[in-house]
């Protein structure tokens, strides 16, 4: 009679009852490409040394880093690279698109520079997210493809940028980094 009960209570209990890890979707920015499409733009401010300001300055920010992860392969490992230059020509021309931007150098310099520290913190993130360890160090196995970022990120471009990730002069180069960075000459000071 017993073990019927339990067995009753088990019949009843939910199906998933683990804790789901709630995470946020990925940033594609669907309000700034709604109001592209109807022609409203974002005024952005700049300060004296050229720096972004005001209330539209972190939604350009954040626009950016959408736009690099659309138009620039994860491969690309220089941002200095001629390869390059007609998705960055690209990815001006939709920023001008959106946000009412002097056509400027200083101001396209200022914008694809961010756009460079963007693609540089993408690559740094599909690193630790999906290459490494707890420990940092580089996992031994095959990393899966990671399908939430299917729509920036082909099969073919996830294989040659772990092959990137995996070879020594890489993981040389990082090991050195990660030691610098460890160990800096001037202690950072909040404030």
């Amino acid at each position: 009679m017993a073990s019927d009960q339990e067995n009753s209570q088990d019949a009843n209990a939910p199906d998933d009852t683990s804790e789901k890890e709630i995470t946020r979707g990925i940033t594609i920015m669907k309000s700034i490409i709604r109001d592209r499409d109807k022609a409203v733009t974002y005024n952005v401010n700049w300060n004296a040394d050229n720096q972004l300001i005001g209330s539209n300055a972190a939604k350009l920010a954040s626009y950016i880093g959408t736009l690099v992860r659309m138009h620039i392969p994860i491969t690309a490992t220089r941002w200095s690279n001629k390869e390059l230059g007609s998705a960055k020509d690209k990815i001006w021309t939709e920023i001008l698109r959106s946000f009412n931007i002097e056509d400027t150098t200083i101001r396209k310099k200022y914008i694809l520079q961010l756009a460079g520290k963007r693609h540089r913190g993408w690559r740094t993130f599909l690193t630790n997210k999906y290459l490494t360890d707890k420990e940092k160090k580089f996992v031994e196995y095959d990393p899966e493809y990671p399908v939430k970022y299917a729509i920036f990120i082909t099969e073919e471009e996830w294989v040659a940028f772990v092959a990137q990730r995996r070879d020594e002069n890489f993981k040389k180069v990082s090991a050195t980094n990660r030691e610098r960075a460890s160990n800096p000459t001037y202690a950072y000071k909040k404030g």
